[in-house]
């Protein structure tokens, strides 16, 4: 798998994002976000556009991908949206939100 480098910045933009979508949306919620959710060199302001995105369709993997990053389990925002993400049927995100509350917990 391809390892994200901080000068990676094109892969981070609005426009790649864009492209990817319409070209294969599988590709992209599945197999992009999720590799970059975890990766620590990804860009702060890239990882929190991935945890608001949670809250407009059910990916509780995605979220448990933000989870494993070191990056993310030190951010409060980031662990607040996530540990605040709605309950939808059969409530997909419960693990995930204690997770983060666990962390938030964690830091103070």
């Amino acid at each position: 798998m391809y390892d994200f480098e901080v000068s990676d910045t094109y892969l981070f933009t609005e426009d790649f994002f864009q492209l990817l979508k319409s070209n294969n949306d599988r590709l992209y919620q599945n197999a992009f976000l999720p590799k970059l959710a975890e990766d620590k060199d990804v860009q702060r302001s890239v990882l929190l556009k991935i945890a608001h995105g949670l809250s407009s369709y059910i990916q509780p993997a995605l979220a448990d991908s933000l989870l494993k990053n070191p990056v993310v389990q030190i951010d409060h925002e980031i662990l607040n949206i996530i540990a605040n993400l709605p309950v939808f049927s059969g409530d997909a995100y419960n693990q995930v939100r204690t997770e983060a509350k666990s962390l938030l917990n964690k830091a103070e």
